[in-house]
């Protein structure tokens, strides 16, 4: 099993935060996955506010939100849910640094509702402090 500490990869100091469980980096430490690789974006960038307007098949995920807690012995495998595939999205797009890929507490990130798992939704809204240049 990963550490679920994360690693600093910005210099300056920082609060250290625990990475989820619900996210990709969580599975790919867990793998032994170079994760660092798959960064859109190594540079700092600002960030904006931005509210991503989303809608979804939810036949193949565990419902929207990712699981942000280690919890019981049931939760050690990773399940997808369709937050863990948008964050991985965005950091392979660069709106996410590294040193906040795997803890949505970083980035401010929220959501409007929630689905079980297997359910579809028309449209949900999902905000979070993301690096979004002008023209991007």
């Amino acid at each position: 099993s990963p550490s679920i500490e994360t690693v600093n990869v910005d210099s300056g100091a920082r609060e250290v935060l625990p990475v989820v469980m619900g996210s990709h980096r969580w599975q790919f430490e867990k793998e032994g996955v170079d994760w660092m690789a798959l960064a859109g974006r190594t540079e700092r960038g600002k960030k904006r506010c931005i509210a991503m307007i989303i809608g979804y098949v939810g036949k193949n995920y565990r419902g929207l939100q990712m699981n942000l807690t280690a919890g019981q012995e049931a939760q050690e495998t990773f399940s997808v849910a369709v937050e863990s595939e948008l964050e991985l999205a965005l950091f392979r797009a660069g709106a996410i640094m590294p040193g906040n890929f795997g803890n949505p507490k970083k980035i401010h990130w929220g959501r409007v509702g929630r689905t079980d798992a297997g359910v579809s939704a028309v449209c949900n809204v999902i905000t979070a402090r993301l690096i979004v240049e002008d023209g991007e």
